[in-house]
């Protein structure tokens, strides 16, 4: 029989706010470790257990990761890293090739760290415009650490470089196309995820044949 998979896709769109994991720690707690596969042809996670393997993954970054300021995943202190990683373990049997669930739960710690970052940058913009800089650098808000606000504030959002290079980023990333994101959004998803989960679906198959 052919193996069978559910695969997450991420997408950006207007949510509640981040997840506590509040659903994926009940289920761990009536279940025990929840089985998570991570093929070899996708090195990332699958299975009706992805998304709270993801949720977990994020309430771990949010939490435990202090220092925001960092560059990317990787620079984050393996003193940080090896107990969010065993805490992962813990509570989720992660099936696969040891390499390729190392790499994949890398990957969703970056995302997580850089969605993460992404949505305090915004509160923080909001509070600049509606109450100052100085406002906004030194009161984060409800639910924010003060310690992640003040390492943002102080290695990223006031850094010339750091901004320099996000302004830019944010201009090249849709100039060469004659519509807004909104416009790109609605003419071309409702073809291009069916278009992706049909290659994923294809390359199963071929792996299994």
């Amino acid at each position: 029989m052919s193996p069978k998979y559910v695969f997450v896709i991420e997408i950006n769109r207007p949510t509640r706010g981040p997840t506590r994991g509040i659903q994926a720690q009940q289920l761990i707690d009536k279940k025990g470790k929840l089985p998570v596969p991570i093929p070899q042809l996708f090195s990332a996670s699958v299975g009706k257990h992805a998304a709270q393997l993801a949720s977990r993954i994020g309430v771990e970054v949010r939490t435990h990761v202090i220092d925001l300021g960092v560059h990317m995943w990787k620079a984050v202190d393996e003193s940080v890293k090896a107990p969010i990683l065993q805490r992962i373990m813990d509570k989720f049997d992660l099936q696969g090739d040891p390499i390729d669930v190392e790499k994949a739960v890398a990957t969703q710690c970056g995302r997580r760290l850089s969605n993460h970052n992404f949505v305090l940058h915004k509160k923080y913009n909001k509070l600049k415009e509606t109450r100052g800089e100085e406002s906004a650098r030194n009161n984060p808000p409800a639910g924010v650490n003060p310690k992640q606000w003040t390492s943002l504030v102080t290695k990223k959002w006031t850094v010339p470089k750091w901004l320099e290079r996000s302004e830019k980023n944010t201009s090249n990333r849709f100039d060469f196309l004659p519509f807004s994101n909104a416009a790109f959004a609605a003419a071309f998803l409702p073809s291009f995820l069916p278009l992706c989960i049909l290659l994923l679906i294809l390359g199963a198959l071929c792996s299994a044949s």
